[in-house]
């Protein structure tokens, strides 16, 4: 008994296009950019993600390693340095992450009326800005 292989033409597979695929292909471009174009290193790059809600954020950070984490006003950040150039941040609304807590109360002293000033009338200049069409050429 013989046994013969045939060649079937393998069907080509799609694979999913990654979700952050137009992200990434502009991030690699400007890597590019910068190594073909040397200059001072007088810039950075932070990429500000905004996950959709609290457990997209830690699905967003599963294996990056250690993070930085700050609170300020309405705002929750999580930051990674991946230089001293280059950082990405992942943005949630902080009640979204932390628990709003009362811990106490103050009182707000009253405060007077307040009369505004008048202000006499004043001419002021009205300026406009004329920039070359290229800053490549000299006018």
């Amino acid at each position: 008994m013989t046994t013969e292989l045939l060649e079937q033409p393998m069907e080509a597979v799609a694979e999913p296009a990654h979700p952050n695929r137009e992200l990434i292909d502009g991030l690699r471009a400007m890597a590019d950019w910068l190594e073909d174009h040397p200059q001072d290193p007088n810039g950075s790059v932070t990429l500000n993600l905004f996950p959709n809600d609290r457990d997209a954020l830690l699905k967003a950070i599963q294996g990056v390693g250690r993070v930085e984490k700050q609170a300020i006003d309405k705002w929750y950040y999580l930051r990674k340095r991946f230089s001293s150039h280059v950082t990405i941040e992942w943005n949630q609304s902080r009640e979204s992450v932390c628990e709003r807590v009362v811990v106490g109360t103050k009182t707000i002293a009253a405060e007077p009326e307040k009369i505004i000033p008048a202000k006499p009338e004043r001419v002021e200049e009205v300026v406009e800005w004329r920039c070359p069409e290229s800053i490549l050429r000299s006018e």
